[in-house]
Parts: C-alpha cells; sequence; structure tokens
C-alpha cells in the first residue's frame, strides 16, 4: 500500500485485506466515462466494497444492492436541481456539467458522489455530498480516500455531515460478510 492515508483509514477502520473478485475497471470506465479514481480503486480492490460501522456505505462495481453509480441516474436529478437554483451547483467552471456518479451514502440519507469531469485526472474530481433535507450540496476538493479519512477521524469540514467522533469505533465491514453472518 503506497498511499499513506489509505493505509491511515484501514488502521482507523480496522480493515482487513480480503481482495474481492478481480473487477473489471475497464467495463466500469466504459459504464461511468471514465476510470474511476485511483485510491477508489485500490481501496475497493484490497477491501472490497462495505460498509463503515453501519453507517456510510462504500458502493462498488457488480455489488447487488450498492453499484457504484447506482444505474448513473443520479446525474439528471442534480442537474435538473442545479439548473432551478444555480447558487447550488458546483462553481468550479465546467463541474456543474460534469457527470454525477454516486459512490456513497449514509444510513440517513445523505449522498456522496464525484463530479466526473472527462478532462481532468480523477483525483481532481470534486466530491459532492448532498444532505438527507433538501438539495443543498457540499463540494470538496479531496480525493476520495482523503474525504473517508477526514471523515472517519472527525476532521470533515461540512455543515450536512455532523463530524464523526474519533474516539467512537469506524469498522470496517464487506457487504458480503454483513449479508453472511
Amino acid at each position: 500500500m503506497n498511499d499513506p492515508r489509505l493505509r491511515a483509514l484501514a488502521e482507523r477502520a480496522e480493515m482487513r485485506e480480503q481482495p474481492p473478485a478481480r473487477i473489471d475497471w475497464a467495463q466500469v470506465a466504459a459504464e461511468m466515462g471514465a476510470e474511476p479514481p485511483a485510491d477508489y480503486r485500490e481501496l475497493v480492490d484490497r477491501f472490497g466494497v462495505g460498509s463503515f460501522d453501519h453507517y456510510f456505505d462504500l458502493y462498488g462495481p457488480g455489488d447487488p444492492h450498492y453499484p457504484l453509480g447506482d444505474g448513473y441516474d443520479w446525474d439528471e436529478y442534480f442537474k435538473d436541481d442545479w439548473r432551478l437554483q444555480p447558487e447550488l451547483a458546483p462553481q468550479r467552471a465546467g463541474a456543474s456539467e460534469a457527470t454525477a456518479v454516486r459512490w456513497g451514502g449514509t444510513e440517513d440519507a445523505h449522498i456522496v458522489f464525484w463530479l466526473v469531469e472527462p478532462d481532468r485526472d480523477p483525483a481532481e474530481w470534486l466530491i459532492g455530498l448532498q444532505g438527507h433535507d433538501g438539495i443543498e450540496c457540499e463540494f470538496f476538493e479531496l480525493t476520495t480516500v482523503a474525504f473517508l479519512l477526514a471523515y472517519a477521524n472527525g476532521t470533515l469540514e461540512s455543515a450536512l455531515l455532523r463530524p464523526w467522533d474519533p474516539a467512537e469505533s469506524f469498522a470496517y465491514r464487506r457487504y458480503e460478510e454483513i449479508r453472511n453472518s
């Protein structure tokens, strides 16, 4: 594991390496219109998709209950809202026209997504967070793993998602383990 943030997240969440079935990332890229960020791919390749403390869900390709993109229909949902209320759209040039791809969510109905800009390096995609109370979103210039680590450590600055208490457990379990227990 070369990424120190992934190593820190794995330690914080007591993650165990148990690579899932091999994922065809080229097929995922074809469906998304771009290859997912490298840190997300390494996270999923090493630890599979699952849930942090039964609260924050990490979606992934091929999972029947929590598929990456969730059918890719969130894109128009967000764009319709942003057309009606442009002040809620991401303010970075071109980002409001990017494709929204859902990669996570919470038990409280928060939606976490990338704004996929095919001409931009995936490590630079904005991460969007929509709260459970309406169409308001926050946008973060963080990588996927950096976002998860900041959340796990209680340092993610968000008005929509309460900070996780660093003293609390943030254990990660693969959906496969959860379904089989």
